[in-house]
């Protein structure tokens, strides 16, 4: 992954023109010795994207290198070709392939001759398996940020670069900065963060730190020409100097962002900017992740991270929190590989003196159905209501995010943190409704909210009539949902600090970077209808205040005014 500009088109393109033209072999003597005994090298390259357009650009720089081999001579009217030049036969178009080859005519019959290496083109957009039936040893899959099958193109060329247990061909994913579509980025992230669990070359994080491993990045600051000498040695403290002040010129502007964004998802200097899809996302994406990186050189601090634990029931059957070390909080992205049972976080201890309403809950579960290897989790996120009585700015307290190898005992998990928040509301998403069932067997299903009024998106919805409790989440919903939970991100509390600035997980942090309405986002959906849960709780608050304030009203107060003022007059 890298920024714009940094010549990766070129570099593909030599690696299948070499392996094309040198049939394979990377070391001259080989090829030599293979040709004197009359036993040719052979290769097969392919080159790959989600549609043609996305490679046909790669696809004429091949063609741009072959057509200008280094070697060809003029002899007065006779050009004599490149001693490595190649004839060749077939189509460039996607689904054809480019073969080395020619017909000559031998004892006056024609025969096919040449070494048969070959250059396939495959775009994988309404097939992931296009790519099945060849054996390429060099293959190349360009625009990776807009491969929304990215995983299952994997799944099957894991085979076509392999000979039984034996890889005999190399896979090269590429993906640029700023050209990333929605759920396809959250693909290409799973393999950049992943990559070894893709039989992926992986590499130490030096960039950010916080990730383990990660795939190969080039910085912004590596492809600025400008600042190369004559063996092209990067100064690299010039470069980055010189974008930094980029960034911070346009950074002033506050009338809008748009400047900014774009230049730090066109020219990343840290492999986080390159997922970020800045003009593609209705939430705050630039605001929250210079908020993350902000907690990941804190994120050992207690404050931040949190306690790790599980609910459990004490010696009077009550849920109460317990400490486990060594339980881990489930990351983002998801690996369907790991162990991802999680672990509840709590950052602050629900409060003694906390009234109904303090406390609300957003509710994202899973299925019974869904594969045990799923990238689904479920989530519950619980947000103490700002007042001013405890502060005056919601924050969240406690989340649970994971998936148990039972979905009944994540559930209980829920249940029980909302018990021991006293009572906490939660609003659940109810296209399934094996968590009601749960709650409702467990004597609990006042923890559940109703389908809130406030949706406008509710009015003319037949499944929110039908259902009394929870939240269906169709396309309009979630539209409205991303709307209130943008407002709530960017909501003053003073100081400068925006509500965004309250969150401490950092995975769920990076849920909201990434967020798209096509990925899978279980702590988004899980926030989503904990801010919904926060807003009717006002609702329903300022409608009591008013009713309460109308019984109260009495009829004679005016003329009871009038009185005592002409009384002191």
């Amino acid at each position: 992954m890298e920024s714009r500009g940094g010549g990766k088109s070129y570099w593909k393109s030599l690696l299948v023109g070499h392996n094309f033209v040198f049939d394979g072999a990377t070391d001259y003597d080989d090829f030599l010795l293979a040709k004197q005994e009359n036993n040719p090298l052979t290769s097969e390259s392919l080159i790959g994207a989600i549609e043609a357009k996305y490679s046909d650009d790669l696809i004429a720089k091949v063609k741009l290198g072959l057509n200008n081999l280094p070697g060809t001579e003029t002899v007065g009217n006779k050009v004599y070709p490149s001693p490595f030049f190649k004839k060749y036969y077939g189509s460039w178009d996607s689904g054809k392939t480019i073969t080395a080859g020619y017909d000559t005519k031998i004892g006056g019959v024609w025969k096919k001759l040449g070494s048969e290496s070959k250059i396939q083109h495959r775009s994988f957009n309404s097939n992931a398996m296009a790519a099945n039936g060849t054996r390429g040893n060099i293959n190349v899959i360009d625009e990776v940020g807009f491969m929304n099958n990215l995983l299952a193109v994997l799944g099957q060329m894991k085979e076509a670069a392999a000979d039984g247990s034996v890889k005999q061909g190399t896979i090269w994913m590429t993906g640029t900065g700023g050209d990333m579509d929605g759920g396809s980025t959250e693909q290409a992230k799973a393999v950049f963060y992943s990559p070894s669990s893709f039989d992926c070359l992986e590499f130490v994080d030096e960039f950010e730190g916080y990730q383990n491993k990660i795939g190969l990045f080039i910085p912004a600051f590596l492809t600025l020409n400008q600042f190369k000498d004559e063996f092209g040695n990067t100064n690299y403290d010039a470069a980055l100097s010189y974008l930094q002040r980029v960034r911070a010129r346009l950074k002033k502007n506050v009338k809008t962002k748009v400047a900014y964004e774009n230049e730090t998802v066109q020219r990343p200097i840290i492999h986080s900017e390159v997922f970020l899809l800045a003009n593609n996302s209705i939430l705050p994406t630039i605001d929250l992740k210079e908020h993350m990186d902000q907690l990941l050189t804190m994120q050992d601090n207690p404050s931040i991270k949190g306690q790790a634990g599980w609910m459990t029931l004490d010696a009077e059957g009550e849920p109460t929190f317990k400490l486990m070390p060594g339980k881990i909080p489930a990351d983002y992205p998801v690996n369907p590989k790991d162990d991802n049972t999680g672990a509840v976080v709590v950052w602050e201890y629900p409060d003694e003196n906390a009234e109904y309403g303090w406390y609300v809950a957003g509710n994202d579960p899973y299925d019974f159905d869904d594969a045990p290897s799923s990238a689904s989790l479920g989530s519950v996120i619980l947000i103490k209501r700002g007042s001013a009585f405890n502060g005056g700015f919601d924050r969240i307290v406690a989340e649970y995010t994971g998936r148990p190898r039972l979905a009944s005992d994540f559930y209980e998990q829920v249940r029980r943190m909302l018990i021991w928040y006293g009572g906490a509301l939660c609003l659940y998403e109810n296209e399934k409704q094996q968590i009601k069932e749960h709650f409702k067997k467990n004597y609990s299903l006042h923890l559940l909210a109703y389908t809130p009024g406030v949706m406008k998106a509710n009015e003319t919805s037949k499944t929110a009539k039908a259902r009394i409790y929870g939240q269906h989440m169709p396309t309009g919903v979630k539209k409205e949902c991303e709307i209130y939970l943008r407002e709530w991100l960017l909501s003053p509390i003073g100081d400068g600090k925006l509500q965004l600035h309250t969150i401490k997980s950092i995975p769920l942090l990076k849920e909201l970077i990434g967020y798209n309405d096509t990925g899978n986002f279980d702590r988004v959906i899980a926030i989503m209808l904990a801010i919904v849960q926060l807003i009717q709780m006002r609702s329903i608050i300022l409608e009591e205040a008013k009713k309460k304030d109308d019984d109260t009203v009495d009829p004679m107060s005016f003329f009871k005014r009038q009185m005592f003022k002409s009384n002191i007059r």
